[in-house]
């Protein structure tokens, strides 16, 4: 009876740290809002574990001493990929090298053993079983395949060292395995689900466009201009006579319109491009790092790419068109000081006679320049 609260102890421990480790793996992966599959900061967390179970290591009486580094790093390799447990496996292979003595064979060989059972579950049986309990316990047994470094053990004790700790460790990793499973698997939803709301509130639900909150935090995460012969241009378009088809055929049809032009448009964009739905038929769009001659060209693509042919609405072929204002910049300012700006041109654009791109270059004494449509 005097065994028991020790064995009840000694199973419990190697489980708590494993609990303690994904708790800190999830803290820092939710203050860095990002998932750290692969990174090396998951690495020195999992190697800080392996050094603490390998120096505090659990006795188990006649057995020997028992520690968890076959658990943390098959579970790295598992669920984090090889980089992050390579980083662990390199770290205890070191420390037991430094240790040294007659189990330094073994040491090593139940750590090869667990960091390949962790790569073969990650690759081979997870892709294949959705289970999730059935995996973790497969996971659990893969990696106790390191009882096989008993064998280098000196032939007296291997039949002695299967009976005593073969439990032991079959047990610790399996349930180790589903607690990290159930842990790290609820992070990951949980990741998910923010980064889903996330871009639910930047993205425009319609058109799948950025919405002005996601522009203003696409823009300010914009790097300054460099190039002398570059600068940004930011346009600001809306869709000629948008109200009269919109009444004429119906909000669900406008809508449709809607999304077909910010489809042709995106098309004509590069993909570092900003394109933003500000609202009714209002849009935006930054060009970053782009020459003046290559921002009218763009600006008037998205014009023509528009105009060029006609939407159905119910069988009905009608012709679409869009007026666009733009600035050139230099140098990154405001947004908002930047679109109003673009608005003002857009304005021109409208009262020159609309389906036409009115592009103004601040820095030159020029007057904005109306790009006339193409013929």
């Amino acid at each position: 009876m005097n065994d028991l609260p020790h064995a009840i102890s000694s199973f419990v421990s190697p489980i708590a740290l494993i609990m303690a480790l994904v708790l800190v793996v999830n803290l820092v992966n939710r203050n860095m809002n990002r998932q750290l599959d692969g990174n090396w900061v998951l690495g020195v967390i999992f190697a800080a574990g392996l050094l603490l179970t390998m120096s505090d290591p659990i006795d188990l009486g006649e057995a020997g001493i028992f520690d968890t580094r076959g658990l943390l790093i098959g579970t790295a390799a598992a669920f984090f990929g090889p980089r992050v447990a390579l980083i662990v496996l390199a770290t205890g292979l070191t420390y037991r090298w430094v240790i040294g003595g007659p189990g330094m064979i073994p040491g090593f060989v139940v750590m090869f053993i667990a960091y390949g059972a962790g790569l073969a579950w990650r690759y081979l049986v997870q892709p294949r079983i959705q289970n999730e309990l059935l995996k973790s316990t497969l996971l659990g047994v893969m990696i106790s395949f390191q009882m096989l470094a008993i064998l280098l053990s000196p032939p007296a004790l291997q039949a002695s060292l299967f009976q005593n700790v073969m439990l032991f460790i079959a047990g610790s990793n399996i349930l180790g395995a589903i607690l990290v499973n159930h842990l790290i698997l609820n992070e990951m939803n949980f990741l998910e689900e923010t980064a889903n709301l996330r871009t639910a509130a930047r993205t425009d639900p319609m058109t799948g466009l950025l919405n002005r909150r996601g522009l203003q935090e696409s823009y300010d995460a914009l790097p300054e201009l460099e190039s002398p012969m570059k600068g940004m241009t930011v346009a600001y378009f809306d869709l000629d006579h948008f109200k009269t088809i919109n009444d004429k055929y119906g909000h669900a049809n406008g809508d449709l319109l809607l999304r077909e032009v910010a489809q042709r448009v995106c098309v004509n964009l590069r993909p570092q491009d900003l394109f933003c739905r500000l609202g009714g038929d209002e849009f935006a769009i930054v060009l970053h790092d782009i020459s003046v001659p290559n921002a009218k060209k763009a600006s008037e693509r998205c014009r023509l790419a528009v105009s060029e042919s006609p939407i159905l609405i119910n069988d009905t072929a009608v012709d679409v068109s869009i007026s666009l204002g733009a600035i050139w910049m230099i140098e990154k300012g405001e947004m908002d000081a930047a679109l109003d700006a673009a608005d003002m041109r857009l304005y021109d654009a409208k009262t020159m006679g609309r389906n036409r791109v009115v592009f103004e270059v601040p820095s030159s004494r020029i007057k904005p320049a109306a790009v006339e449509p193409a013929a």
